[in-house]
């Protein structure tokens, strides 16, 4: 089985696997396959458009880097959820399934909550 695993995508940090979840990362190696992503836009640092951001071109981007792949486990960290569930609902044979986790439900509602 292939996981594929959404890192959070974050300006501040560089585009490396966190050390806390190193030890998690070696467990589900004993399942399968890991894949690690990286967002475009993940660090400030790294060239890309405002349309990288955009739910359509970032799924876009993961299916044609995992293109090699017959299908595979999404398993999305913290504020790639919506990137993941977007992607798994954009190609379900691609996508055997999604662990969102921690899950942030982003609606107008949360949002004004928030405010």
């Amino acid at each position: 089985m292939n996981i594929i695993i959404l890192h959070v995508p974050t300006v501040f940090y560089k585009p490396t696997i966190p050390k806390e979840l190193k030890p998690t990362i070696k467990e589900l190696s004993k399942i399968g396959k890991i894949h690690n992503y990286f967002f475009k836009f993940s660090y400030y640092k790294n060239k890309f458009n405002l349309e990288d951001i955009e739910f359509k071109n970032a799924s876009l981007d993961i299916y044609n880097t995992f293109k090699h792949l017959d299908n595979f486990l999404i398993i999305a960290l913290n504020h790639a959820c919506p990137y993941g569930l977007f992607f798994a609902n954009k190609y379900p044979k691609k996508c055997l399934g999604i662990i969102c986790y921690p899950y942030r439900f982003y609606c107008k509602e949360s949002y004004e909550r928030r405010i």
